[in-house]
């Protein structure tokens, strides 16, 4: 039986993006879905005061826009700033109703940086989810089998360093008290570049790890043991690498 050929793109100057770049830009479109359906499920019938949901459409639409704003702005920096050979600019302008010339504005150097990532064997996480706050770990899944071990230590490091922190607190202010302020231990990095909105609206089971406080981190993860404390110190050495370089 013959293959079945493709449609050809529906645009002229349309290109493919390489496998995870799609499947980071799908798993973002896909959350914006799951996320609308949710809201979209809500009765529209009944008495405002009996059901009060106009803040979730807020943080759904709030969430929705990072997410698409990623998508848009990393395929700009692979079209404009990585692709070999590029794509047309022009259909890719056209796409988005500017000139070639607008497209520079559509993205910054850390989106190049993080779509550089994306593209190796064994991406630093951290500048991807720095540079695109939208992507979850769980979209970076199966792209490569080093990476699905560095997430599986991402997740268990996190884990670790909110228990540590609760323990640490729960001395000082009581646990109920502990609890929200090991949700809110982030560093200043994070607060400059998200701002407080973006704090708040992240998934604490998502942070980068360079979002998190020094000694509850480093704490947690030597308890860990020796492979989770060499991936640490990879990955914030390699994002240190890459804060510098934006200066």
């Amino acid at each position: 039986m013959a293959a079945v050929e493709p449609d050809p793109p529906e645009d002229e100057g349309d290109f493919v993006l390489p496998r995870a770049l799609e499947q980071v830009v799908q798993g973002l479109y896909r959350r914006v879905i799951e996320k609308s359906e949710v809201q979209l499920a809500r009765p529209v019938d009944i008495a405002p005061s009996e059901y009060a949901n106009a803040t979730l459409h807020l943080r759904v639409a709030t969430m929705a826009e990072s997410a698409l704003k990623d998508i848009r702005a990393l395929i700009n920096a692979y079209a404009h700033a990585v692709a070999e050979p590029r794509p047309s600019l022009q259909g890719v302008a056209a796409a988005q109703g500017v000139t070639p010339s607008n497209l520079r504005r559509r993205y910054k150097p850390v989106h190049v940086a993080a779509v550089r990532e994306l593209l190796a064997e064994r991406p630093v996480v951290d500048v991807v989810q720095f540079a695109f706050p939208s992507v979850t770990d769980e979209q970076l899944v199966g792209l490569s089998g080093a990476l699905d071990n560095d997430l599986a230590l991402r997740g268990r490091i996190r884990v670790a360093e909110y228990d540590y922190s609760v323990k640490i607190f729960t001395g000082v202010v009581g646990a109920e008290r502990a609890q929200e302020l090991a949700e809110s231990n982030t560093s200043a990095l994070v607060k400059e570049w998200y701002g407080a909105s973006g704090v708040a609206a992240r998934d604490i089971n998502n942070r980068p790890l360079s979002m998190l406080q020094g000694p509850s981190l480093e704490g947690a993860t030597a308890e860990l043991g020796p492979e989770y404390t060499a991936y640490l110190t990879r990955e914030l050495d390699a994002f240190g690498v890459f804060r510098r370089g934006l200066n």
